[in-house]
């Protein structure tokens, strides 16, 4: 099996949030997708021109596939014929071999309760409203769906999978506070611009924005995962109750030098998240 750039890959759940994030992401570097005969008309019809452009195909699976297979699910009843496995943390059961990805603190322009909480869409929904919006105390590990499709191909173009467990989250701890304060200057900047009445604090620059945390991790890590397993350090140090990275970290240091690392500022997660919810809004 060719797990180089230029790999097939079977793809079910093509049409979830990460199912779709990811064939965007392999639209440049794959030669075939297959999916499910029920998901190949929306697929194609949603992206035909870009496959046609860069050369890549989508064909519905037939289950003799001889390449990589990946599913994304919210169900229980995994298929052992997998390689990949990826569903959100809320799940209750996970698969006894092969490799489960389990993603957390997902940010997801779409209201998707099922894959991200709706607590941001609230909080944007609170803020239009003139009140002030609260979050769970406890600080989140924010990951955009895109670096979340990003450190999926990377497994998937892995020469060896890990098995078990896998937890995905960003590697900063970002507080309840934190984040809502971010939350509400991109609020008001994108409500400015719509209007056209920006004003001086709307224009003055943040270097904060999207790089802050209580984990103060601003340099990719390219350490070794702890003896304990605990996670990456070198930049500041794990925030004690932040899933257990080690294993994705350890699997993606053989692809590649700086293991899982996350390229998207929490700034345009949360844009793509204002941006969709008030497009949606005037729809």
């Amino acid at each position: 099996m060719d797990t180089s750039i230029g790999l097939d890959v079977v793809i079910h759940g093509a049409t979830t949030p990460l199912g779709s994030a990811l064939v965007e992401r392999l639209l440049t570097s794959t030669k075939t997708i297959f999916v499910e005969e029920k998901e190949f008309h929306r697929l194609h019809e949603k992206i035909a021109p870009t496959t046609s452009l860069h050369g890549c195909s989508i064909a519905i699976a037939v289950g003799d596939e001889d390449c990589r297979k990946i599913e994304f699910t919210t169900d229980e009843d995994f298929s052992e014929d997998f390689d990949i496995t990826v569903s959100p943390n809320g799940i209750d059961t996970f698969r006894q071999s092969g490799t489960h990805v389990i993603i957390y603190d997902l940010l997801l322009p779409q209201r998707k309760e099922m894959w991200a909480s709706s607590e941001i869409h609230d909080c944007i929904e609170i803020l239009l409203q003139g009140g002030e919006p609260t979050l769970a105390s406890q600080p989140r590990h924010w990951l955009s769906h895109r670096d979340a499709a990003s450190g999926i191909f990377d497994l998937l173009r892995s020469k060896e999978l890990p098995d078990g467990i896998i937890p995905m989250c960003g590697r900063k701890a970002w507080s309840a506070s934190a984040t809502i304060e971010q939350l509400k200057l991109l609020l008001q900047r994108s409500l400015s611009a719509s209007t056209q009445s920006f004003t001086a604090s709307d224009l003055a620059a943040d270097s904060s924005l999207g790089t802050s945390g209580t984990d103060s991790e601003t340099t990719a890590s390219k350490s070794a995962v702890t003896s304990a397993g605990s996670a990456i350090s070198e930049g500041g140090g794990p925030s004690p109750n932040r899933p257990d990275l080690a294993p994705l970290h350890s699997a993606l240091l053989k692809l590649q030098p700086e293991g899982w690392r996350t390229m998207t500022p929490l700034r345009v997660g949360l844009m793509e998240v204002i941006a969709n919810h008030l497009e949606v809004d005037v729809d």
